[in-house]
């Protein structure tokens, strides 16, 4: 009898797969089976059976290992290479994700060798500034610039359990885009949302010239064909 069940019909997000991939490589192999506790924890943050969780599980696990003889989709294989060429960034997002989804895992993606802590109100400065920054990324929008570049653009405040204030932007443009009508940005802001948030472990803390001090990153992206100019900034608000 076939499981029409819909949540084995309804397509996987990358936000799920990044989540999944993160605990695959903090846990052993035994928890993704449909039988196990953990297993079915995700499969109610996902809304999902314990036997899709279970299929994505050996999925991830065959495609690292180079077996050539499943039929695995192409999100699958992006949220794996993109925690192998960035693991500690994709940690920061899969933890991210799941306190905003209010999925009740982080600590399957901690793993045994670290503890809640490391996401709890005692964390380090410059981690709560990532993980505020990735929820302002939220709101990043496509923006034509009054310099005639286009690109995408987002600002705002971010407040941290100690009380400290930033402001903070993300400004992205498309290079060679300047004043060129022929020119427009293709990446979508999903694809931009995505790349820019794996791109937080550029920021670094910084004292800027007028004495302020914060956090900044700048750096060069490749979407696809296009090649952006990306800075990130966050100053303390004083007083």
């Amino acid at each position: 009898m076939t499981d029409l069940s819909p949540s084995l019909r309804r397509d996987w997000t990358l936000e799920e797969l990044r989540v999944l991939t993160a605990i695959y490589f903090a846990q052993d192999f035994s928890v993704g089976d449909d039988a196990r506790d953990e297993c079915r924890a995700l499969g109610d943050c996902f809304g999902r059976t314990p036997s899709s969780i279970d299929r994505q599980w050996r999925n991830l696990d065959a495609i690292y290992h180079g077996k050539k003889n499943f039929n695995v989709g192409k999100l699958v294989k992006q949220a794996l290479e993109d925690y192998l060429a960035n693991p500690n960034g994709v940690r920061q997002v899969a933890l991210a994700t799941c306190e905003r989804m209010e999925w009740p895992v982080s600590d399957l993606i901690l793993g045994n060798e670290q503890s809640l802590e490391r996401v709890a109100p005692e964390s380090s400065e410059m981690d709560e500034v990532k993980k505020e920054f990735f929820f302002l990324l939220d709101h990043v929008q496509y923006k034509v610039f009054s310099s005639g570049s286009q690109g995408y653009y987002v600002q705002g405040k971010l407040k941290l359990l100690s009380g400290k204030r930033f402001q903070a932007q993300s400004t992205v443009t498309l290079i060679g885009s300047k004043n060129n009508l022929t020119v427009s940005v293709l990446a979508t802001r999903d694809e931009m949302l995505e790349a820019l948030s794996l791109k937080l472990n550029e920021l670094k803390p910084k004292v800027f010239r007028t004495g302020r001090v914060g956090y900044y990153g700048n750096f060069k992206l490749q979407l696809g064909s296009e090649k952006f100019q990306v800075a990130f900034m966050a100053v303390e608000i004083q007083g």
